[in-house]
């Protein structure tokens, strides 16, 4: 029974460090899209990190060029302009995509057309 503790806790233990991992890739790749060179980007660098976000990287590297790949059939099969990709309300979409993770199911035809539409409209009635 304590092997199985002690099992379940090391595991538990490497999953998190996985996540502060991937939190820390996220945040480098914040500070480098920002051209200043505020205090915050001084005081949040570090040393040791850059090892282990590269191998986070390139572990990552050949399923993001499938989603990349699947994104654009979406586009190309879908008629969509390419400026849709520059919309920050496509980049909040995969932000909370990526976030949900695994099993996320798209709003069916209907929803889109009916309820989230709805929502949508009486959203911006609302800050008009």
């Amino acid at each position: 029974m304590l092997k199985i503790v002690a099992k379940a806790k090391e595991a538990s233990l490497k999953k998190r460090k996985f996540d502060e991992d991937c939190s820390k890739e996220t945040e480098k790749d914040n500070s480098i899209q920002s051209k200043g060179k505020g205090i915050l980007n001084f005081v949040t660098k570090g040393k040791g990190d850059k090892t282990q976000v590269a191998i986070n990287r390139m572990m990552k590297k050949d399923l993001k060029e499938k989603v990349d790949y699947q994104c654009g059939l979406f586009f190309y099969t879908s008629v969509l302009p390419f400026n849709v990709v520059k919309n920050p309300e496509f980049e909040k979409f995969c932000e909370m995509v990526g976030r949900y993770g695994i099993g996320y199911k798209p709003p069916s035809y209907h929803d889109m057309r009916k309820k989230l539409l709805k929502k949508a409209v009486a959203n911006i009635d609302v800050t008009l």
